[in-house]
């Protein structure tokens, strides 16, 4: 019998570091087909926990053979004050979770702007030759 199976993995985040309230974040997952059978059309990564941070129920993911992967990109919104955040995303059909694990998406939120250090202007004294 035909068991599908997934496993997710966390690719990348953009921004990748303590983000301001109210940022977009893009978070990159590499969804994979782990099982012996090739998924249903109607798979997809579904929000399972945690804080959605305005990002859809589920999204679509295109059927894969055994040993295929594809990339999912979760579009979030950081949440409007500071704190650090977990979205919690699994693989699902609609008969129910696809055998994997879950995974949890952390997203940090600084109320205050980090500072970027503004370059001090340097004036070289040059000498100016005389007239002759």
């Amino acid at each position: 019998m035909c068991t599908p199976r997934a496993r997710l993995n966390l690719v990348r985040r953009e921004p990748d570091n303590i983000v301001l309230s109210d940022t977009t974040v893009a978070v990159y997952l590499s969804a994979r087909n782990v099982g012996d059978c090739a998924w249903p059309e109607d798979v997809r990564v579904a929000f399972v926990s945690g804080v959605q941070m305005g990002a859809p129920n589920a999204i679509p993911v295109q059927s894969l053979a055994a040993g295929e992967s594809t990339q999912v990109i979760l579009p979030l919104r950081a949440p409007s004050s500071a704190g650090v955040y977990t979205s919690t995303w699994e693989v699902r059909h609609s008969a129910g979770s696809v055998a994997g694990t879950a995974i949890g998406v952390m997203v940090e939120v600084s109320d205050a702007p980090t500072s970027t250090p503004t370059p001090t202007p340097r004036v070289q004294p040059t000498s100016t030759p005389a007239p002759t």
